[in-house]
């Protein structure tokens, strides 16, 4: 969704993806690179001359304890390598307290490794003077992107039970051209 709507929108991309074979999108403003995304040198590798970074990293398995920690810290260290500054990376809404007693159960029950390692790359983050936004959204879809959705500094908008992955996308790039959130945990939803 990031990968395209980029395109869309004018920008250069370059995509460090797992699976490059993956990426359907084609344009000649688009370079597809695979590789690990904890692996520092080789996101510093391909990020000269960029303006921002945008971190759609997840979870794949119970195994990936660690992934978002782990790529987070190798991006920052390629940032810091490169000058890069700007950096837009996805969290997860359960994070907030005001998710009431569903949100606490996914952060201590369900998805306890999931927000065990989602808490602490903000708290990387939090320690950094790089220009970051957190973007926490919640129960993500397949919808289209509308570009109608909310969004709060520090909180989940109320009853914001969902959004499309397109809409994050958007946002997220949004953000990206004319940053209004720096340094900020937003929530954003439908």
């Amino acid at each position: 969704m990031v990968v395209q709507q980029a395109i869309e929108r004018g920008h250069f991309v370059s995509a460090y993806v797992r699976s490059p074979e993956k990426v359907n999108a084609k344009h000649e403003r688009l370079t597809v690179f695979g590789g690990d995304a904890r692996n520092a040198d080789g996101i510093t590798k391909y990020l000269q001359a960029h303006d921002a970074v945008v971190s759609c990293v997840g979870h794949t398995s119970s195994a990936d304890t660690t992934v978002l920690q782990d790529a987070t810290r190798a991006i920052l260290q390629a940032m810091k390598t490169t000058g890069v500054r700007r950096l837009l990376v996805v969290s997860v809404a359960f994070l907030f307290p005001e998710t009431g007693l569903p949100g606490m159960l996914l952060r201590k029950v369900f998805l306890r490794s999931t927000g065990k390692d989602a808490g602490a790359m903000e708290a990387m983050l939090a320690r950094e003077s790089l220009e970051w936004t957190v973007v926490r959204p919640p129960r993500l879809t397949d919808g289209e992107r509308t570009g109608k959705y909310r969004v709060l500094d520090g909180h989940l908008p109320k009853r914001g039970f969902v959004i499309s992955r397109a809409d994050v996308a958007d946002f997220l790039l949004s953000e990206a051209e004319s940053p209004k959130h720096i340094r900020k945990i937003v929530g954003v939803c439908k």
